[in-house]
């Protein structure tokens, strides 16, 4: 045993810890939440029991004094606290993630001093390529300017126009990020919003294996028509999905952010009832251990954003905070009824934004509470760039490092660049080499288990009198007499592919103590 390693025991054993040293049954509780003491920020004085909840992977559940933390699906899990040797019938069961939903794996841990990576860093990426579509690397069905949410190893992307922005879709579909596989789900309810949605999914905290996947008003139709207040929850447990209305939100909101905290689902920003307005208002809505709404607790206004509220921008979760990078306003007026998109749908400003905030969850005493002493929001470093249409192309590594902004628009021009964040310095810097296509929109995602590839997949935009073919490499053009022809449209659609390169100095843990799951060692 090292030096090192004989100190960190002697002091591990100090009395002055009183930390015990025998290894805990890891479970989820129920616990009691006062909104009057929890929630002072927001001004509630209602008293709900709430779960130890949770948004994908960044929850944390505190049990005297000690803390669990639930890395990210196919990362592994890792305890910060010392444990001692068990005999192996006393094993405890794991915790549920996306890869072990009822954390039936064993975690079977080791004292040993283990090397990580402390300071990872993305530095590159390597050339882009193309990715062949297999039989286990499908194609989603065709979408545009999509909403989606993200838990563990699932992303859900939720109807979209069809891209000849004539058309919307219906189709809620997910992506798994360890296989590359698409699935289809259900089609969404006849009212609800097709486009512009505000998405956001959670398990269960009574249910790991039920997600719940929360759609908060948005678009309706196609072009820039008009919105709805209308918003929907849908349970989703194995192969079987049900619907349900969530109280209306209070205003149309177009393109907002959602996330869920703390036993509440959060709105932010977004456009007005007029598609063009930027608004700053942020709603909360209870929910139930179960992972429903409230009943007839309805939404609730708290602090707002300072400097207005931007619609389609980036959004993260990392580290107990919700960060919010750029967005835009001045999209076209919405109109009741679409006649010619071309003509009602492209005059506008769409001035990109740089501003970038950041908010504590709080509410359960988190550790982005506790840094911020409060869960206003604050501002962030600024982006590189203006940049709007980045909701889907905003995502952060799985060890929560840093995040990335790929490609999107300034202003009314698309980009190639890529935006590199880092959450510790709160630094912004560009990441070459930039995608070889500006797109707005791209969904971007880090393959599971090691975040060893960076994926962007996009649809390309095609003319408004065309349908994409099933190739996907050619549109179907109605002619002017009536007729129609066949016309090569080169990527159509394009999934590519980086290799990402990280540096970093390696050295020991510290108090963190690495598990393994399933007896295949995690860091």
């Amino acid at each position: 045993m090292t030096e090192s390693a004989h100190r960190k025991t002697a002091e591990s054993r100090k009395p002055a810890e009183s930390r015990t040293t025998r290894r805990a049954h890891c479970r989820w509780d129920l616990v009691g939440v006062s909104l009057l003491s929890g929630l002072l920020g927001m001004g509630l004085t209602q008293h709900y029991i709430l779960a130890t909840h949770f948004s994908g992977p960044h929850h944390r559940v505190q049990q005297q004094k000690k803390k669990v933390v639930v890395v990210g699906a196919g990362l592994g899990l890792r305890a910060q606290r010392r444990v001692r040797d068990q005999p192996e019938d006393q094993q405890p069961e794991g915790l549920p993630t996306a890869l072990d939903p009822s954390g039936r794996s064993r975690l079977l841990a080791t004292t040993t001093p283990k090397k990580r990576s402390a300071k990872r860093v993305v530095t590159s990426l390597g050339p882009w390529e193309k990715v062949p579509l297999t039989k286990r690397v499908t194609m989603p069905s065709e979408f545009c300017e999509s909403s989606a949410a993200r838990l563990d190893d699932l992303v859900f992307v939720v109807g979209g126009f069809l891209c000849d922005f004539n058309r919307v879709s219906d189709v809620l579909q997910v992506l798994n990020r360890t296989t590359g596989e698409w699935t289809y789900l259900t089609t969404l309810p006849p009212t609800a919003a097709r486009t512009h949605q505000g998405a956001a999914a959670a398990r269960s905290p009574t249910q790991p294996e039920t997600i719940w996947l929360y759609l908060v008003s948005g678009q309706i139709g196609p072009g820039c028509t008009v919105g709805t207040t209308e918003s929907w929850a849908v349970q989703i447990r194995k192969r079987k999905q049900i619907w349900s209305r969530l109280p209306d939100l209070p205003e149309v909101r177009y393109a907002p952010s959602a996330y869920v905290a703390e036993g509440f689902l959060h709105v932010v920003g977004g456009a007005g009832a007029n598609r063009r307005d930027p608004r700053p208002e942020h709603w909360v809505l209870p929910l139930s251990v179960s992972g429903k709404a409230v009943e007839k607790a309805g939404w609730f206004a708290i602090d707002a954003l300072p400097d207005g509220g931007a619609d389609s921008a980036g959004f993260v979760i990392a580290n107990d905070f919700a960060y919010r990078f750029g967005g835009q306003h001045g999209h076209p007026i919405a109109v009741n009824v679409l006649t010619d998109n071309n003509k009602q749908c492209q005059d506008s400003p769409e001035v990109a934004h740089v501003e970038s905030f950041r908010r504590g969850l709080g509410g359960g005493g988190g550790e982005g509470r506790k840094r911020e002493g409060g869960t206003a929001w604050t501002m962030a470093a600024p982006l590189p760039w203006p940049a709007s249409h980045i909701g889907l192309s905003t995502v952060a590594t799985d060890d929560e490092r840093q995040a990335l902004v790929i490609s999107g628009k300034e202003g009314k021009n698309t980009t190639k660049r890529i935006a590199k964040y880092d959450f510790a310095r709160d630094e912004w810097s560009e990441l070459a080499p930039a995608v070889p296509i500006g797109q707005p929109d791209y969904l971007a995602w880090f393959d599971l288990p090691a975040n060893e590839y960076l994926h962007v997949l996009k649809f390309r935009w095609h003319p408004t009198n065309s349908t994409l073919n099933d190739d996907a490499k050619s549109i179907t053009k109605r002619t002017n007499n009536g007729g129609t022809k066949v016309v090569n449209w080169p990527n159509a659609f394009i999934h590519l592919k980086a290799k990402v390169h990280y540096g970093g100095e390696e050295e020991e843990e510290d108090d963190d103590v690495a598990l393994r799951l399933g007896g295949e060692e995690k860091k």
